[in-house]
């Protein structure tokens, strides 16, 4: 068994994911580790460029988009390390990070799961680790003012501290930890995956840690490329994470609370749109008369 398995999760990401995995061997660890990359399927030469640069890595080709969550469990189903780090494609690893989690793991012994600090390209801090989403937080997110309301977020982010979740962009967990509270939901296709993992880590009486000594940059938006795409999986994960771990009173309120900030968002497209002197277009209208539509169900 080896100390490490490093998991990559990928679809479409092709340059990015050799930026990904060339930063891992520039700066992997002295110890034993394997490196498995799980492609959802990608359309733009990805799984040929790993067989082509990276003899060493263990591919498994996807014939479909299986999402974040089921990818990581296909890859998690193929590994041996201790602990199993889950990684998006558009992560670049630092020096002494990969070392440093493994460190890290092993002298906590209530540590279940861990989280680093996350910065932008531009070396700007990257908020990643959270408390549960709030409903004025998901509220606000919806009206494209969670930069203003960051209710959620974890406070001092310079010290190591304990968080209801860390983001899935880099996450790793002990293997043990994996097999009591069991694999990702994969009835979440996209986003609060890595939520729903950590609140039952915590359940099952782990920690879930944020440690900002050891430090990754994410790209972002990798695999996201249409807006409407993510804010939908945000909404719709938000609710079964909501139907699942809180009461229905909670659930109500959150889809009162979407559904509102649904209805003002599209007033406010519409009259920007008039501004500009235009009609809001007909594809935005029924996307979001839709969108609310699912959600009042």
């Amino acid at each position: 068994m080896s100390d490490l398995s490093i998991i990559v999760i990928s679809w479409d990401t092709r340059e990015l994911l050799k930026t990904c995995i060339d930063s891992i061997y520039k700066n992997s660890p002295d110890f034993p580790f394997e490196l498995i990359v799980v492609d959802n399927a990608s359309s733009d030469g990805s799984q040929e460029m790993v067989k082509e640069n990276f003899s060493d890595v263990l591919l498994i080709e996807g014939t479909e988009n299986l999402g974040f969550g089921r990818a990581c469990n296909l890859g998690a189903r193929q590994s041996h390390g201790r602990y199993i780090l889950f990684l998006n494609s558009d992560i670049v690893m630092h020096p002494g990070t990969l070392k440093g989690s493994v460190e890290f793991m092993d002298s906590h012994q209530d540590a279940g799961i861990m989280g680093c600090r996350t910065l932008n390209v531009d070396g700007t801090f990257q908020p990643t680790a959270y408390n549960f989403p709030s409903i004025v937080r998901i509220f606000a997110l919806v009206l494209r003012l969670n930069r203003i309301f960051k209710l959620s977020r974890l406070k001092g982010r310079a010290k190591i501290k304990s968080s209801d979740y860390v983001q899935g962009s880099f996450l790793i967990i002990k293997r043990d930890v994996l097999a009591e509270v069991g694999e990702f939901d994969e009835k979440l296709f996209m986003y609060s995956e890595d939520t729903d993992l950590c609140l039952r880590a915590k359940l099952a009486d782990w920690e879930v840690y944020y440690n900002p000594e050891i430090s990754v940059t994410h790209v972002g938006g990798g695999s996201i490329k249409d807006s409407r795409m993510a804010l939908e999986n945000i909404i719709l994960s938000t609710l079964y994470l909501y139907k699942k771990h809180k009461s229905s009173f909670d659930l109500i309120l959150l889809k009162f609370a979407i559904g509102f900030a649904l209805i003002v968002r599209t007033l406010i497209d519409l009259f920007s749109s008039l501004l500009r002197g235009k009609f809001l277009d007909r594809g935005t209208v029924t996307f979001y008369r839709g969108l609310i539509s699912t959600i009042m169900k």
